[in-house]
């Protein structure tokens, strides 16, 4: 028993590692509150303020990091213009 429980132990590690991976991919939002910051920074062409709200979700689960990933990338750019498009848009289909 003690001999495969090192085996047992790795395969779990990978298939976890392999789940977070997989949902790591799918572009969740984070709730509607918070998309109307990042939305209201955009607008402002605020990138530390943009930076602080994408923290919060990215922090509160891993599910986001697609999301934030994506905001952050346009921020470094200084695409506002982008991120507020992509926001409205998301606004849009869930109203």
């Amino acid at each position: 028993m003690m001999k495969h429980l090192p085996h047992t132990i790795k395969k779990i590690e990978e298939e976890a590692l392999s789940k977070e991976k997989a949902t790591s991919t799918e572009l969740v939002f984070p709730s509607p509150e918070q998309i109307k910051k990042l939305l209201e920074a955009a607008i402002m062409g605020g990138v530390t303020d943009l930076k602080e709200g994408i923290s919060e979700p990215r922090e509160l689960d891993f599910k986001y990091k697609t999301f934030a990933d994506k905001i952050e990338a346009w921020a470094n750019k200084y695409q506002f213009e982008e991120i507020v498009e992509f926001l409205e848009k998301d606004t849009e289909e869930t109203t």
